[in-house]
């Protein structure tokens, strides 16, 4: 009896332990590389985030710039046409009927009667495609962490 102990259910014991041990580790691999694919992850979004903030701090100060600029064109053709039309006056003074440039003036720059320009429209795309991205980002990291445990 004891020498089919050792033939028999020793090798067998051994070799379930050896199985069982090998499948502790290989677990254990693997949830030190998902461990490392999710701080990759996180730390990618981060960074896009980072990113994504540098971009729109950018196109902030874009858009002061381009209204900086219209309003110096807009001041530099009016100037250009009120000088055109105080030319052709022939009764007043060169500041007779003037009195409707201060309506023009309390016009904020940017502002065209209620409507947007193309610019302010793709500006207005490209900051809710910046949202999306981000959305995006973040599904794909909840995905990623939910399926790896």
């Amino acid at each position: 009896m004891p020498s089919y102990i050792h033939r028999k259910i020793i090798p067998a014991v051994t070799s379930s332990c050896t199985n069982w041990l090998s499948s502790l580790t290989c677990a254990a691999q693997r949830e030190k590389v998902l461990e490392k694919q999710l701080h990759s992850l996180i730390e990618q979004l981060t960074a896009k985030q980072a990113q994504a903030e540098r971009l729109i701090t950018d196109i902030h100060a874009k858009e002061k710039d381009l209204e900086r600029l219209n309003s110096i064109q807009r001041n530099l053709h009016s100037g250009s046409s009120e000088a055109g039309a105080a030319r052709n006056r022939f009764g007043g003074g060169l500041l007779s009927g003037d009195e409707d440039s201060g309506s023009k003036a309390a016009r904020r720059p940017g502002q065209s009667g209620g409507f947007r320009t193309e610019g302010q429209k793709r500006l207005m795309i490209l900051r809710s495609a910046f949202v999306l991205y981000i959305l995006v980002l973040h599904v794909v990291v909840f995905i990623k962490i939910s399926v790896s445990n």
